[in-house]
């Protein structure tokens, strides 16, 4: 009976919802352009959803550690090159070690001083310059 059981679960297999995939070109691609560009014109809402995608897909990290970022002065440093991101104090990540909880987010510029149009293209994805 349990055969027969499992054979006629085989004959109706529950279907698997399966999140759509995704072009990361097509993404970036659209980051370049209305209404993610100019910066300098773009509404608040645009340009959170553009950072908070460029610093997810640089760094990597969990999403806790990204929601514990912070532009607290002391939290959030800017260099030339560079951006520095540290976590709130009070966030514990996931492996809470010395090592884990005194990680930085180092974000370096992207192609800084663009010369030809494709590295405007690139510079319109610099994080730093998103920041």
């Amino acid at each position: 009976i349990r055969s027969f059981l499992r054979g006629a679960t085989n004959l109706r297999p529950k279907t698997i919802h399966r999140y759509p995939t995704w072009d990361l070109n097509k993404v970036l691609g659209a980051l370049t352009r209305a209404p993610f560009e100019p910066i300098e014109t773009i509404d608040l809402q645009h340009l959170t959803l553009k950072v908070v995608f460029l610093v997810a897909i640089t760094s990597a990290r969990r999403i806790s550690e990204l929601a514990a970022l912070s532009v607290k002065r002391d939290l959030c440093i800017f260099h030339a090159d560079r951006v520095v991101l540290r976590t709130d104090p009070s966030f514990i990540p996931k492996i809470n070690s010395a090592f884990h909880r005194a990680q930085e987010l180092i974000l370096p510029t992207f192609c800084a001083k663009p010369s030809h149009p494709l590295e405007l293209q690139w510079h319109r994805l610099d994080v730093c310059r998103a920041l």
